[in-house]
């Protein structure tokens, strides 16, 4: 069992149960689906969608999303590492009492808790892998986005950097940071900037709900 891959496995464990040649195709076509459906996150989504230059505009605001992408991965690595040593130890404990077991029924159905717990584990063993591939995607970026001047930084360090952030995450936002946090759109741009600008966003947008209360 352990040389096939768990989609194969658990196609096969389908089609053993059907009598129909044409369910049976049927179950073994749905089966690899899952193989489109369990992808790793892919370096075009991760260039493109993730690190997207809306919500990240500085190389300063990726490498941040990148650290965060990274250490969720690396929780789940060891979350995973965890769930798969549990279940071989449950694998074992099943093999023993499936040996152990003189009732021939009761021995099968031993043996059948233990044929799951291995599809279980190979799940896991999967699961793994994909995480693997992640973090390998999300490191590349990692790379390619960090700068010496993002380490081992201060508050005063790191001030000018966030503050670079979001001036530009509010130009690129301007509605939703008007509407969210009022007047520090105005600040930014100034009052003669911002008297051109609400008077576009009202001919375009309209009015947010709190300026229809007089």
């Amino acid at each position: 069992m352990k040389d096939l891959d768990i989609i194969t496995i658990e196609t096969q464990l389908g089609i053993d149960l059907i009598t129909s040649e044409k369910d049976k195709k049927i179950i073994s076509e749905v089966g690899l689906f899952q193989k489109d459906l369990t992808q790793p996150i892919s370096e075009i989504q991760v260039d493109k969608l993730v690190l997207n230059d809306i919500e990240f505009p500085t190389d300063y605001a990726k490498i941040k999303q990148i650290k965060a992408e990274l250490i969720t991965r690396y929780h789940s690595i060891i979350d995973t590492y965890y769930t798969i040593k549990k279940k071989e130890l449950e694998l074992e404990l099943l093999d023993e009492e499936a040996s152990a077991e003189q009732h021939s029924i009761k021995k099968r159905l031993k043996f059948l808790e233990k044929e799951k717990a291995m599809l279980g584990l190979m799940a896991e063993k999967s699961r793994l892998d994909l995480i693997l591939q992640e973090l390998r995607t999300y490191y590349k970026y990692y790379l390619k986005y960090n700068n010496v001047a993002f380490e081992n930084l201060t508050d005063e360090t790191k001030r000018p950097l966030e503050e670079e952030l979001w001036k530009r995450k509010a130009l690129l936002n301007p509605v939703v940071f008007e509407e969210r946090y009022g007047e520090f759109i105005k600040e930014l741009l100034g009052d003669k900037r911002y008297a051109d600008y609400l008077a576009r966003r009202k001919s375009t947008v309209g009015n947010f709900a709190r300026e229809l209360i007089p």
